[in-house]
């Protein structure tokens, strides 16, 4: 999905990148209030990430990183504003991104990280365990799909899925294997050729690639038909701007 509103985000950058220099007081009061409303550009300029599915009771826009860390990180820079802190203050902004949640999930979610950031990144992992919601896009900085992802590894190889394999070790752990399979090397292969040589066999597999599907090929599908969708009507619109000329 990741719908962004760009002159929304530009508008906050001229703020803080031209009047910040000048008048940063005045720069920071502004964008104080700008925090507190919804509707403010401020809050606006970051993408719209994720929407909860098939869900009609009360919902809430939720920031992640949340708005008050950002704040920070713009105070932050006007303290000091270096070439290398205006870099990472702009990475922050163009990856900011709000999700529309149910109530209760984002109760969840404020209860420990209203304010802050956990050190793993995964800000709505107990939001997930304790619901069952389903969301259009794939909400980032909250469920990680490696632990599940490593399990199936561990699964299929019987190495434990904390172990840390360094290059070297894992080019001995591979050497002579697959060295009469007679098809294309894996990254040659098409994407679900990759997930397939994970798979289990029986009803484990089949869990498996129901996981795959979900939080992989269907988000891919999406995102490819999106950009067709874009490309083909950024082509009928050019071309409509040819004829008016």
């Amino acid at each position: 999905m990741l719908q962004q509103n760009n002159s929304a985000l530009q508008n906050v950058k001229d703020i803080i990148f031209g009047l910040g220099v000048e008048n940063p007081g005045l720069t920071l009061t502004t964008l104080k209030l700008m925090q507190k409303d919804n509707r403010s550009e401020f809050r606006q300029a970051a993408k719209l990430n994720a929407i909860v599915k098939n869900y009609k009771g009360k919902l809430q826009y939720e920031h992640n990183p949340p708005t008050n860390i950002v704040y920070a990180e713009i105070v932050k820079y006007l303290e000091n504003p270096t070439s290398e802190g205006k870099d990472a203050l702009i990475n922050l902004l163009n990856n900011w991104e709000a999700n529309i949640v149910p109530q209760d999930f984002a109760d969840i979610v404020d209860q420990k990280y209203q304010d802050k950031m956990p050190e793993d990144g995964l800000r709505y992992k107990e939001a997930f365990e304790q619901t069952n919601y389903k969301f259009d896009g794939t909400v980032k900085f909250s469920k990680s799909l490696s632990s599940e992802f490593n399990g199936f590894i561990e699964e299929k190889t019987g190495i434990d899925k904390r172990t840390k394999i360094s290059e070297k070790r894992a080019a001995m752990i591979g050497e002579g294997k697959g060295r009469f399979k007679f098809f294309l090397p894996p990254n040659a292969e098409d994407f679900m050729g990759l997930l397939y040589t994970t798979l289990l066999p029986g009803k484990r597999g089949e869990e498996q690639i129901a996981f795959y599907k979900e939080q992989l090929v269907d988000p891919f599908a999406r995102g490819i038909r999106n950009y067709q969708s874009a490309k083909e009507q950024t082509i009928r619109e050019l071309k409509a701007l040819k004829k008016s000329y």
